[in-house]
């Protein structure tokens, strides 16, 4: 959701990279996101083989429910802030890997 929030309208494939997940990942997360009517799937009228994935109103709606939700995490880890900002460098070192 926090890439689609991002860019509102993407393609698939775009999405994929994004996240580095392979389609067989990603299908079956786009299906159940479409499943809650969070968003809408659809071709692309210039090259059918192109996937367009755009946010409905509910998908863009929930992003105001959890905005709060990252500072909220970062204050439950307020006493371990040097151990959050560790494993943040982690993650962010390995999706670089995966690139």
């Amino acid at each position: 959701m926090l890439v689609l929030w991002e860019g509102k309208k993407l393609n698939v494939k775009h999405i994929g990279e994004r996240l580095h997940l392979d389609s067989g990942t990603l299908t079956p997360l786009l299906k159940k996101l479409q499943g809650l009517d969070l968003i809408k799937k659809y071709r692309d009228s210039q090259d059918d083989r192109v996937v367009i994935i755009e946010l409905t109103e509910k998908g863009l709606a929930l992003k105001k429910e959890i905005v709060e939700v990252p500072e909220q995490l970062y204050c439950n880890f307020s006493e371990d802030a040097e151990k959050l900002l560790v494993l943040k460098k982690s993650l962010d070192d390995f999706l670089a890997i995966l690139s």
